[in-house]
């Protein structure tokens, strides 16, 4: 909870991040990629983080025939 309200104190001081959870205790940040540097950094420096991946997407999706 600490991240997600991090979160909220970034978004007012004007960085575009949104943060979300996935079926875990994982929190994934999303934001425009000229901001990850900044937002990894938060998310390293909150204390809360064991680790930060940083990732873009992925291609377009594509169909694999079953074998």
């Amino acid at each position: 909870l600490t991240l997600l309200q991090a979160v909220r104190g970034w978004r007012k001081r004007g960085l575009k991040v949104y943060a979300t959870l996935d079926a875990g205790s994982n929190v994934a940040f999303l934001c425009e990629r000229e901001a990850m540097p900044r937002v990894a950094k938060l998310a390293a420096d909150s204390g809360c983080a064991e680790s930060v991946v940083q990732s873009l997407p992925g291609g377009p999706a594509t169909i694999i025939e079953s074998q």
